[in-house]
């Protein structure tokens, strides 16, 4: 399920061409072998138990303090991926209504220009019916 969130932030905004060479997927940490999808076990702890039977977390042991800080750190990469794909998909709205903005220009430029012709064709034509130069 990750994963495919992932892929689908990454198609909004526009990468969904990155080559393997970049390794975000190794950055932000995307294996689901961790992970269960039963209701039951959403609650329990993501991490691997302390090796030494202590509680685990940041202040239990050098291990478990490592383990955590790449916890943290997974998960800013995570927030920082997805911000950029928020961003990466506002920056693609505001090109398509640029680009629709555009068009509606070109064919506004294109009409004023077509009913100038008309305008300069009618002047031309009622001074050659009043009798002018």
């Amino acid at each position: 399920r990750r994963i495919r969130k992932w892929h689908h932030e990454l198609q909004k905004a526009g990468l969904e061409n990155i080559p393997d060479a970049a390794g975000l997927t190794e950055e932000v940490n995307l294996n689901n072998d961790d992970f269960e999808t039963d209701q039951k076990e959403e609650d329990a702890p993501t991490y691997k138990a302390c090796p030494t039977g202590g509680p685990g977390g940041l202040i239990c042991c050098s291990y478990c303090s490592a383990s955590y800080s790449r916890l943290l750190s997974n998960t800013a990469k995570e927030m920082e991926a997805q911000s950029i794909a928020r961003k990466g998909q506002e920056v693609s709205e505001i090109l398509e209504l640029l680009a629709d903005a555009k068009q509606r220009l070109l064919v506004a430029t294109d009409l004023s220009r077509s009913n100038d012709e008309r305008r300069s064709l009618m002047k031309n034509n009622e001074g050659a019916f009043s009798g002018g130069p």
